[in-house]
């Protein structure tokens, strides 16, 4: 249970709410998953993941399969192997497989994602098409209850789908005018949080006022907490970075389909060369969120914010070596591209990686924390690893209600000294001590409210 597992698999199984930007959707179904009579919670949770992994790996093939037809490629090995080579390659890759293996959002994020992508090519290929463009909208508004940089990297795709689209510019604005209420719609998933806030389940916000709520959608109520390696870096050294971990990831062959795509479009009739631009650089605008963060490839929720780009750049790869003219003795070629492609070679050392992927020192001092701490105590950590451990242990087995854990990057937010109030001694009302900054006062303000009790 590495990393963020065990604060998403308690956040599922009591109804509650995750950090930033509180991942209600996933909570909300995976709770559903908790029901299943099939081992301990975490391992229904992350085969609910992998299950959704599967899922996204078809909607991708399914999306391949959808350009291919639309680009009217003709029979042949190439085409009917494709979709499967997109599948397999999207699995292996290390932006959707780590995330299939443990409890984590991002599966679910990248299938929604994919789903809305769906949507909008059917929308951008249609005379008219409006249900298309409510269902894009509608799901962008969800992914915004699991995972923003996935939802802007849907947002960015939409652009060069708007404005390259035919037609009269005013049905453009018309669909536009009304996916507005739809995303609306979506979006009004958000309100699982202050609903579920009020009903006193445990949240890593207080989203239940307006400046409350902005601050825990937006992450501001968690920043204090994060640690990026890289946000130093200038605007041109996060894009490079980006762009070597996108290739990387996409297993590099399909680097060299959206080439052979791109050079391609000239040769397509003006009726679809339009749509070919805007499903050309659909993967690098899906990248645009990803490239203005503070990316840091050693996090692997950084990794994963990369899963829409990397997924369509596999995907419009394979289209670009199904519609390689080739005849002759260079028939099989198209063939033999699509199946590197679905190998994702480059993948192999993440895979072979993964049986090292936890980190077991820091969950076995994570468990010391719940269980190996005397009664009543106030135990003070600088990581919220030891924190999201200590959140499972008391949702799912209501292990030690005598102890409280003060997460010293979270010690300035008044909803984190709120869940100390159950403890015996602690009042749950902030305070502050001495100090330089006021992480230190409000950590030794906490210390001071015990210590003579604990």
């Amino acid at each position: 249970m590495p990393f963020d597992a065990p604060e998403i698999t308690a956040a599922a199984f009591e109804l509650g709410a995750s950090h930033a930007p509180g991942q209600s959707l996933h909570a909300f179904l995976g709770h559903f998953a908790t029901w299943l009579p099939l081992g301990p919670v975490t391992w229904r949770l992350g085969l609910f993941s992998a299950a959704l992994a599967t899922l996204a790996a078809c909607a991708a093939a399914g999306l391949t399969r959808r350009l291919l037809a639309w680009f009217d490629a003709a029979p042949s090995p190439a085409r009917t192997a494709a979709p499967y080579a997109v599948a397999a390659a999207t699995l292996l890759g290390p932006t959707l497989l780590r995330q299939a293996l443990r409890v984590e959002v991002y599966s679910l994020a990248l299938f929604v994602s994919l789903l809305a992508v769906r949507q909008l090519v059917e929308w951008a290929v249609a005379e008219h098409g409006l249900k298309h463009a409510l269902r894009a909208a509608f799901l962008t508004g969800l992914l915004c209850a699991l995972d923003l940089p996935q939802a802007l990297g849907v947002a960015c795709v939409a652009v060069p789908a708007v404005l390259l689209k035919g037609g009269p510019v005013t049905r453009r604005v018309r669909a536009l005018g009304i996916s507005i209420p739809a995303f609306l719609v979506g979006g009004a998933a958000l309100a699982y949080l202050p609903a579920r806030a009020h009903a006193g389940a445990n949240m890593w916000g207080d989203p239940t006022s307006w400046a409350g709520f902005w601050n825990y959608v937006s992450g501001a109520a968690y920043d204090a907490n994060g640690g990026v390696g890289v946000e130093g870096l200038d605007f041109a050294a996060r894009v490079s970075t980006v762009a070597l971990h996108v290739a990387l990831a996409s297993g590099i062959a399909p680097l060299a389909g959206m080439a052979l795509f791109g050079a391609g479009i000239l040769r397509l009739p003006e009726s679809t060369r339009r749509f070919a631009v805007a499903v050309a650089v659909a993967p690098l605008v899906a990248l645009i969120p990803v490239g203005e963060c503070a990316f840091d490839p050693s996090l692997p929720d950084h990794v994963a914010y990369l899963a829409l780009g990397v997924t369509l750049l596999i995907v419009v790869g394979a289209v670009g070596f199904v519609l390689i003219p080739a005849s002759g003795a260079l028939r099989w070629l198209p063939f033999a591209l699509v199946l590197g492609l679905g190998m994702n070679i480059p993948a192999f050392s993440e895979v072979r990686a993964l049986p090292n992927a936890d980190a077991p020192a820091l969950e076995t001092l994570a468990g010391a924390a719940v269980d190996g701490v005397p009664p009543r105590s106030l135990v003070v950590v600088a990581s919220d690893f030891f924190c999201t451990s200590w959140l499972l242990a008391q949702a799912v087995d209501g292990a030690r209600p005598d102890v409280a854990h003060l997460c010293s990057g979270l010690a300035t937010e008044a909803w984190h000294w709120r869940s100390l109030g159950a403890h015996p001694v602690l009042s749950g009302n902030p305070s502050r001590g001495a100090g330089r900054t006021p992480t230190e006062q409000f950590t030794r303000g906490a210390i001071a409210q015990g210590i003579d009790h604990i």
